[in-house]
């Protein structure tokens, strides 16, 4: 197989799409039409084939397919190629061909995987073999959300990722506001195919019951993509009886679909399989009230309940249900319309999807295409796998390297714990060294042994002072070392110690530039071997978190309260104490509100003796779950009040959730949040500024929400876990370029940390 070219912009780009001639309106064909236009703007030697010379392929001969296939080839040869996903089945062949023959380098854009909903069984599973094998055969896939990122690795696909968001096509408006309307204007828009789900739209409608309330259904969208089924709504129309109120208006342009979302009162899109859907963010940027099904990246554009109703896929009752709701509650649409604005980020456009496109292609990942003799041998060092912030990050960095690449050893020079869960079902292996109480002074022989014994490439510590003194004397080529935290506490001979071990570490990996400049400071070291890589969590176990109502129900709260929470360990650097007294101002003002204590430790005792001496015996304690995806959705305001913090990992969890931040202004956690936008910092520490800040929540539900999605949205795009592994597989594989000789070919990767 060929190289990859080592300049993008110096070489050829060969974009394959649906067409550079007609601006699609909206959809996937937006996206490409988008990043194709952007790299032709910007000086990018771009060629484009139109989708309808590659459908020729399938009604040429063997011989002009051939020769077809060989003429495409000349033309894609050492340069890149960029193919629309949903090309699988026509260009496997030739795909196949450029891998085996050519030096190209292969990039597809996923929207979605191919609906299950298409033909039988058996062409169901022909397509989702087609694809997986296009996958397969990429170098690198752009995804459009965290959803389609999960459909992508369901198939087995191990490969270089990156999640870029589509933008809103239209630029920000003022939210008008929406007049009392005699009848209100449903709108649909998306091509018409059984995927969207038009005929359970028209199938609700036709059972809606709503007294005198008149509507009309405005249906956008192409009909000619799939015949059949546009005339099949067209009979089930006629057949319900709506033929006065359904009003099919075809493909429009942009300034005509404009004045559509102008005109409508609520939006209605009922797919049954989806991957991103950007109609539901054009909705939103209207203030429209959005109807859609839980499919796809929908629960992550809007939230169930404040800016949206969502309904299972398919099911007609619950669609009619949502639709009598909202036409006969004009106070609901209207407040629902206004937070689904208030999630919308204008300041996103197609211009930053194409910088970021340019940065992905842009990026030289060739050290991990080429590196393949043998997988790099990482073993991770920590102390125990309890429960804990520390145990949770190591774990699930140890199980998110990809096995492509990395053997990976995780050791517990103490023993194991509860987070060894983690770890079950991974290619991951662990060795417990049970070096507990005098046994200690075995550890550092117990890890040489283990050092040699697997022939270790990098030794990763979390700090691993010891650990890296035996790989020092067992010679391992790389050793990297985590800090955590800022540790204000050290005796000045742990200080030393450090001092003299970093000195025979290759990168220091800190979680945060506070903890960086701190421990650079403390430590008198030189600069250039600190790196800053912040921790990242699981998003989707919060995007895919029960609803509020289940979550309290599973948590035995009440069911229309306000809830404000804590969740951390307790003990004095993590602040639970301030937090039940800023509590207790707040209950002394809000009788009303609910208070919500996670987690476990030492203080457990005196927190509850506080708790009740303060007069919160209706405070609920939560010990030790290992559900916090539960907790957070139960909730409605989070407040860490963190008296030191290297990485609040909480605060990004509480994001996730879309739950608004009041925290103190201390070490880390203003590099997480952005002040007056996904939160509130506290300086200081106040109680009464904590008070304050937390009853301006309360009282202002807007703001909650429109912290709430910006919060999440941040969580999203730079505290994903897949983002931190990527990070640190990128800082391994630039420190073994420079220490190990069969990796010396690899190029400097720092610039992309």
């Amino acid at each position: 197989m060929g190289r990859f070219v080592r300049g993008v912009k110096d070489s050829k780009i060969v974009y394959v799409f649906n067409s550079q001639l007609i601006p699609p309106v909206t959809g996937g064909e937006r996206y490409d039409y988008e990043v194709g236009r952007y790299l032709a703007k910007n000086d990018y030697s771009v060629r484009f084939v139109e989708e309808r010379d590659v459908f020729q392929l399938r009604r040429k001969g063997l011989t002009d397919s051939v020769l077809l296939i060989l003429k495409l080839g000349c033309i894609a040869n050492r340069s890149v190629m960029v193919f629309d996903g949903g090309l699988h089945k026509r260009m496997n062949l030739f795909c196949l061909y450029l891998r085996l023959f050519t030096g190209t380098r292969l990039i597809a854009i996923v929207h979605h995987l191919t609906s299950p909903l298409k033909g039988g069984i058996w062409r169901g599973v022909i397509d989702r073999v087609s694809e997986w094998l296009f996958l397969k055969l990429m170098h690198r896939l752009v995804v459009n959300s965290n959803y389609t990122l999960n459909q992508v690795r369901s198939l087995g696909i191990d490969k270089c990722t990156t999640i870029i968001h589509p933008a809103v096509n239209l630029s920000e408006r003022e939210l008008r506001q929406k007049k009392s309307v005699e009848t209100v204007n449903i709108l649909f828009v998306g091509y018409l195919s059984r995927r969207k789900g038009l005929d359970v739209l028209l199938k609700a409608l036709g059972e809606v019951k709503t007294g005198n309330r008149r509507w009309n259904l405005r249906v956008v969208g192409k009909t000619d993509i799939f015949p059949d089924y546009a005339k099949y709504c067209e009979n089930l129309v006629r057949d319900l009886g709506l033929k006065e109120r359904v009003e099919f208006l075809g493909r429009l342009e942009s300034d005509e679909l404009e004045d559509e979302y102008k005109k409508a009162d609520i939006f209605v899109l009922p797919s049954l399989h989806e991957g991103y859907g950007m109609v539901v963010r054009e909705a939103a940027s209207y203030g429209l009230p959005i109807i859609a099904t839980r499919v796809g990246a929908i629960p992550e554009l809007v939230r169930n309940g404040e800016s949206a109703i969502l309904v299972n896929a398919g099911d007609v009752n619950a669609l009619r249900e949502a639709l009598e709701k909202l036409l006969d509650d004009e106070g609901l649409r209207a407040r629902m319309g206004r937070n689904a604005y208030l999630t919308v980020d204008f300041s996103y456009h197609w211009e930053n999807v194409g910088e970021r496109f340019e940065e992905f292609m842009n990026a030289d990942t060739r050290d991990l295409q080429e590196s393949r003799k043998r997988k790099l041998r990482v073993m991770i060092v920590i102390v125990d796998l309890s429960i804990g912030g520390i145990e949770e990050i190591t774990s699930r960095l140890a199980t998110n390297l990809p096995g492509k690449y990395f053997d990976v050893h995780f050791v517990c020079w103490r023993g194991g714990g509860p987070l060894e869960a983690n770890l079950e079902g991974s290619r991951v292996k662990l060795h417990l060294l049970n070096c507990k109480g005098w046994r200690k002074v075995l550890a550092p022989f117990k890890m040489y042994k283990l050092l040699v014994r697997e022939r270790v490439d990098i030794l990763h510590g979390n700090p691993g002072t010891f650990a890296r003194l035996s790989a020092w004397v067992a010679k391992t080529p790389v050793i990297v070392s985590t800090v955590h935290s800022v540790y204000l506490n050290k005796k000045w001979w742990q200080v030393l110690a450090d001092r003299v071990f970093t000195r025979i570490t290759d990168g220091v990996i800190c979680v945060s530039n506070a903890v960086r400049d701190f421990t650079i400071m403390q430590l008198r070291a030189r600069k250039e071997r600190f790196f800053t890589i912040y921790n990242g969590i699981k998003i989707d176990k919060f995007l895919d978190a029960p609803d509020k109502v289940k979550a309290r129900r599973i948590l035995g709260l009440d069911r229309d309260r306000i809830y404000v929470t804590s969740l951390g360990r307790f003990s004095t650097e993590k602040g639970m104490d301030t937090f039940i007294r800023a509590c207790s101002i707040i209950k002394s003002k809000r009788p009303d509100i609910g208070f919500i204590v996670a987690g476990y430790g030492p203080l457990e005792d005196e927190l509850r003796e506080l708790a009740n001496t303060l007069g919160l015996s209706e405070m609920v304690f939560i010990i030790a779950r290992r559900d916090p995806e539960v907790i957070m959705s139960a909730s409605d305001i989070f407040i860490c009040a963190s008296r030191r913090a290297g990485f609040e990992i909480t605060i990004v969890e509480a994001m996730a959730s879309g739950l608004p931040v009041v925290a103190t202004n201390v070490g880390a956690i203003p590099e997480v949040i952005v002040d007056g936008e996904t939160g509130i910092l506290v300086p200081g520490g106040s109680l009464d500024d904590f008070a304050r800040e937390a009853l301006r929540l309360i009282d202002d539900r807007e703001m909650r929400v429109r912290m709430g999605m910006a919060g999440r949205k941040r969580a999203i795009e730079n505290f994903r876990v897949e983002r931190m592994t990527t990070q640190v597989a990128q800082l391994y594989w630039e420190l073994a370029s420079r220490k190990i000789t069969r990796f010396s070919h690899l190029e400097n990767n720092s610039k992309y940390l």
